[in-house]
């Protein structure tokens, strides 16, 4: 009965985040981990976007994280935040490819985050 309410519980929380809104709750290993990523705009550029993604839980976030800035610019750094110049206006879907290390092993997600560049 324990079990069947964890995934029952599980269940509800997955279907309430949207993947599309740079939430993301994966399933690794049977633990959920809540996953996000965030955006802001630089004041003094218009053009560049400062993302970041944050991780809530009592694993391991893999700081090497894979961006793709939506404009054909892909980028892998070595922390979870990071700085990206828009050569034109427009909306873009960035994705972060993140991993987490739980128990020794490797779960990782896609996170979207949706920026509009005026």
């Amino acid at each position: 009965m324990k079990r069947l309410s964890l995934i029952i519980i599980f269940a509800f929380a997955f279907a309430a985040c949207d993947k599309d809104d740079g939430k993301s709750i994966v399933d690794c290993l049977g633990e959920s981990l809540f996953l996000n990523a965030h955006h802001s705009i630089s004041s003094e550029n218009p053009m560049q976007v400062n993302y970041s993604v944050t991780y809530e839980g009592s694993h391991t976030l893999n700081n090497t994280v894979k961006w793709d800035f939506g404009d054909g610019t892909q980028q892998t750094v070595t922390s979870t935040e990071v700085s990206h110049t828009y050569s034109q206006p427009g909306n873009y879907t960035a994705t972060a490819s993140v991993k987490v290390s739980v128990n020794g092993a490797t779960c990782s997600s896609d996170l979207h985050e949706h920026v509009t560049i005026q």
